[in-house]
């Protein structure tokens, strides 16, 4: 399950009521940064049917690949974020393709009364032909047939479906499998952040806006983090009537408050005390009948750590060592662990995980006294060899940050690697010989000559070819195992 879809403008149909759900309402620039939080790929079909698309390839890892989990967690960030009107319940779909995932909501929205939640069911070959709107002029001979689900059509012999409704009717069923990439449209993030929402009623006090400036300054947030860009000013706009009478004939019809911060930053919180202090000392001219909010000045986020654990601008001052120390005395020794490196040729035995000692933290730095440098004559050998060095830690850079626990195998189809589907190699080889020391004079070395690859379908691989011995007939044949993965 890779992909997530949902259908904001069904969910969201209370609250649109007459006016037309595009990328310029309100309600569509206030939902994209929420989505687009957990994965920047967002998409739509080619023929805009109200469906947006989660591409969750890229960061299934960080959910330790239960996406489910990341389903629940967007729903209930979509739902404490809806406005009040709207009643409808919150539908999304998982699936290995765009077109299962969208065909899963189809079929809860055909339910009655809808439930919301999360869907992964029904299973593939049992979801609707209707659920394919490339296929809808086909529906009434396919019916006729006997032929209403996916997985009636695909045992249908493909010349026969190709000869019948074209080229079509094929690819789509391999889009809704999975077998070929699903054309899309890309919704992105807007790249300027103006949000507005229209009062019930005329407001004349500002305390009556809290809870709605609140929710418009958490999404400006939301947008700022997902844009990975900090704001140092924003600007707050009421709009009121234009009245008749001579009390208000001359009074502007549009208040405007501007805001700025001495640190550029995305905090919520920070924000909102800041706007509740100048509001304190504003009132309105006129009642508001709409209230507007404004990122007036971003800027690219520049802060910058020199370890994992190092404390942020505005976080927690508490240092590494006694947070460690704390975990230890409440969770044991051994649950705190570290990872150490060791002079290894073999990648996967290059680091091996020991309990934390502080102790061994605690090391004495010397000063090395400073003297006058004596010129010396380079050795030639010398500089070759840091020459050699130097182009090693190049190729070192080039290995990927996560290792497999162990080598997987790969099937071997027309002289390439397959890795759901073949892989292209983009560089390489980087020889690597493991001699087993221990083992006996007798002990072969053994060669790996190590490929970046590109899968279209998980992307950057680590790939390595060797010669091994077949245990039943002794011949040497040459295998692809996966190592590891980038990004």
């Amino acid at each position: 399950m890779q992909w997530l879809a949902s259908n904001p403008a069904h969910w969201l149909r209370d609250a649109l009521g007459d006016l037309p759900w595009q990328e310029q309402h309100p309600l569509w620039q206030a939902l994209v940064p929420r989505f687009a939080a957990y994965s920047p790929h967002l998409y739509r079909f080619l023929e805009d049917d109200g469906f947006w698309l989660l591409d969750l390839r890229s960061v299934s890892r960080l959910w330790r690949g239960d996406l489910l989990k990341l389903a629940v967690q967007l729903e209930r960030d979509c739902l404490a974020w809806a406005p009040a009107s709207v009643t409808t319940p919150l539908i999304l779909g998982l699936g290995k393709s765009p077109w299962q995932a969208a065909a899963r909501v189809q079929c809860a929205l055909h339910l009655a009364p809808s439930p919301g939640g999360v869907w992964s069911r029904p299973d593939i070959d049992l979801l609707p032909l209707k659920a394919l709107p490339p296929l809808r002029k086909a529906l009434k001979p396919l019916a006729a047939m006997g032929i209403h689900r996916w997985g009636e059509l695909k045992a249908v012999p493909r010349a026969g479906v190709m000869r019948r409704w074209g080229r079509v009717a094929i690819d789509v069923l391999d889009q809704a499998y999975g077998v070929v990439e699903t054309p899309l449209k890309t919704i992105t993030v807007p790249d300027t952040f103006v949000t507005h929402t229209d009062l019930a009623e005329p407001v004349s006090d500002l305390a009556a806006l809290c809870d709605v400036a609140a929710q418009m300054i958490e999404q400006m947030c939301t947008w700022l983090n997902v844009r990975q860009q900090v704001a140092t000013a924003i600007e707050w706009r009421w709009c009121s009537e234009k009245r008749q009478n001579a009390q208000y004939a001359d009074e502007p019809t549009e208040t405007q408050l501007l805001l700025r911060a001495s640190d550029a930053h995305a905090d919520s919180s920070v924000w909102w005390r800041l706007t509740q202090t100048h509001w304190q000392q504003k009132t309105l001219a006129q009642p508001a009948i709409a209230l507007f909010l404004t990122a007036i000045e971003t800027h690219a986020q520049t802060d910058s750590t020199a370890g994992l654990w190092q404390a942020m601008r505005g976080q927690s001052d508490e240092t590494l060592g006694s947070c460690l120390d704390r975990l230890q005395g409440r969770l044991g020794v051994d649950a705190v662990r570290k990872v150490v490196l060791q002079d290894a040729i073999a990648p996967e035995s290059q680091q091996v995980w020991t309990a934390y000692d502080p102790s061994a933290a605690r090391t004495q730095v010397r000063t090395i006294p400073k003297c006058g440098l004596t010129p010396v004559a380079v050795d030639p050998r010398q500089v070759t060899y840091q020459g050699h060095i130097a182009r090693t830690a190049d190729v070192h850079l080039l290995r990927p940050p996560w290792l497999l626990p162990s080598p997987q195998r790969l099937v071997v189809k027309d002289e390439r690697p397959v890795f759901g589907t073949p892989l292209r190699l983009l560089m390489g080889p980087e020889r690597i010989e493991l001699v087993g020391w221990s083992m006996g004079a007798q002990q072969l070395p053994i060669a790996r000559d190590y490929y970046v690859a590109w899968s279209s379908a998980i992307g950057l691989v680590w790939v390595y070819k060797m010669q091994e011995k077949s245990p039943d007939s002794g011949a040497y044949a040459v295998r692809w195992y996966l190592h590891g993965l980038y990004g």
